[in-house]
């Protein structure tokens, strides 16, 4: 996986990590009362959705079943569209459709680790020794 992936997949995590404690033990009407968890809710929606603009094609398509587009739709028009959120669809989108994004994102990054080839017993050592050295 490319360092900047896996970047832009850490920020979706920490930007998810941040919506789920600004969400818990919270319910919609009390969302939907406080501006300030609004804003902050919104702020990091619009971060994943940067974060996912910014991987790459391959990443993207190795992984299809991930609704990409949609994540950077919904940041734009969050971005673009302040006038006209509807707090009901960012409750949803914070506490139904972002905690299931963060799970396949930890899956992808599994996923991804595993491909990457890993070095073999007798390779070299970082420090250019070898493990058969006496």
């Amino acid at each position: 996986m490319l360092d900047d992936d896996r970047d832009a997949l850490g920020h979706v995590l920490d930007a998810a990590a941040r919506i789920e404690r600004y969400c818990s033990g919270m319910e919609f009407e009390a969302f939907a009362s406080d501006d300030r968890t609004q804003d902050a809710v919104i702020r990091n929606i619009e971060v994943i959705g940067e974060a996912i603009s910014r991987l790459s094609g391959e990443l993207r398509s190795r992984h299809p079943t991930i609704v990409w587009a949609q994540a950077v739709a919904t940041r734009n028009r969050l971005i673009h569209g302040y006038f006209a959120i509807s707090t009901q669809i960012v409750w949803e989108t914070a506490t139904r459709d972002i905690p299931n994004l963060a799970s396949q994102v930890r899956a992808i990054i599994g996923k991804e680790e595993a491909r990457e080839p890993k070095p073999l017993a007798d390779d070299p050592r970082p420090d250019g020794t070898s493990e058969d050295q006496s």
